[in-house]
């Protein structure tokens, strides 16, 4: 019961490989209200140590690079001819594989290849990591592009957010008893975010295969207020009003407790503002009465039609293999032109556009012999005939 098997473990890897590339590492402003000053910041001490490490990696890789380099290409025998060892390429791509540069496994023909291959890949990662640890100071940023750079996609450097000086809202949220609700409702929480939120929907995949392999998540809530509020995780009650400051709601997959007090290494794997509409003040005797001095809305991102190009793309081959001329050019526009209005939609097809708004459409022909409107009666009548100024027939 005990054990898993190696397909259940790759499966597992995979899902929180896909959250772990697709996040980003955290800055000390995620853990406060956007409202209030920063209280946290990066401990200097852990960035020099990450410069050490990223300065040795760096330094690893090169003597790795340099070692490949002279196994895929020997200096030529007595015979003119280059004869490679394999076996000091099989130790060069071992070396590189530390870096995620290259596949180690391979077989003895291809090996050459493989080797000149995963060369290039090196010296391109040397030359980046080199000018990313040039930039000064060392800071978050640099340490998130060497990262990437030795390592490749997803491999943070995490520097250490230090715990502030006179405590925050965020310690004050992890000490107080006040927001701990039931472990299924925090997961509930997070599935419904999953379902419209795509980052979140990775970190729940990987969760429910936690699950299986009997390794649950430890989710925790810290909801940054200076206001005592409900959980905003629940149904928000119409007897409660609504906050009066910012609110910051943090869902942490932690599984230390000392996030709030102590040292923080963390990714931030989603973060979004939702502004809400204040629909509730605190009236007379407590009770929550409308304010309607409040108005609210809604904004939907619906991209409008412009009345200008481009509205669409023409991509155009010359008929004849030869170059463009004008006349050619003109005479494909023409062609395009025409073969669009050829396949314009008619009033025929049209489901009932002609009687739905006859003050601007009327249909004058019809395909299957169905009476029509005949405008040759309304000439022929004087008094109807003065209507035929604000006619066109198109």
């Amino acid at each position: 019961a005990a054990q898993r098997g190696l397909g259940e473990a790759m499966e597992l890897a995979a899902a929180w490989r896909d959250v772990i590339v697709n996040a980003q590492p955290a800055q000390p402003s995620d853990l406060s209200r956007p409202s209030d000053p920063t209280a946290r910041e990066f401990s200097s001490a852990s960035l020099a140590a990450l410069e050490t490490r990223a300065s040795a990696a760096l330094g690893l890789l090169n003597s790795a690079t340099e070692a490949m380099a002279l196994a895929v290409e020997p200096p030529a025998g007595d015979d003119g001819v280059a004869n490679f060892d394999s076996l000091a390429i099989a130790n060069a791509l071992e070396d590189l594989a530390a870096f995620g540069a290259v596949n180690a496994a391979v077989q003895d023909e291809n090996i050459v290849a493989l080797g000149k291959v995963a060369l290039a890949e090196a010296q391109r990662r040397v030359q980046r990591a080199e000018s990313a640890l040039a930039e000064e100071p060392f800071d978050a940023n640099v340490a998130k592009s060497v990262g990437q750079e030795l390592f490749g996609d997803g491999f943070w450097l995490l520097p250490a957010i230090d715990p502030p000086v006179s405590g925050d809202l965020l310690i004050a949220a992890r000490t107080t008893s006040a927001h701990h609700p039931p472990r299924a409702a925090r997961r509930r929480f997070l599935r419904d975010l999953a379902s419209v939120r795509r980052p979140l929907a990775r970190l729940s995949r990987a969760h429910l295969l936690s699950d299986a392999l009997g390794r649950p998540a430890n989710l925790e809530v810290a909801q940054l207020s200076a206001e005592n509020l409900p959980w905003l995780g629940d149904s928000f009650g119409l007897d409660q009003a609504s906050p009066e400051e910012p609110v910051c709601h943090l869902l942490l997959d932690a599984q230390h407790d000392d996030i709030a007090d102590g040292q923080v290494f963390a990714l931030s794997i989603d973060q979004w503002t939702d502004v809400l509409p204040a629909r509730l003040i605190a009236g007379e005797d407590n009770a929550a009465t409308t304010e309607s001095q409040r108005a609210s809305g809604i904004a939907i991102n619906a991209a409008a039609a412009s009345s200008r190009p481009p509205q669409t793309m023409l991509l155009a081959v010359s008929p004849d293999g030869k170059r463009w001329t004008t006349d050619a050019l003109v005479a494909t526009l023409d062609e395009t032109l025409e073969r669009a209005k050829m396949r314009t939609i008619t009033l025929e097809r049209a489901f009932a556009i002609g009687r739905v708004l006859p003050a601007l459409y009327q249909r004058s022909w019809s395909l299957q012999g169905e009476k029509v409107f005949d405008f040759r009666l309304v000439a022929a009548n004087p008094t109807l005939a003065a209507t035929l100024a604000f006619v066109k027939d198109d």
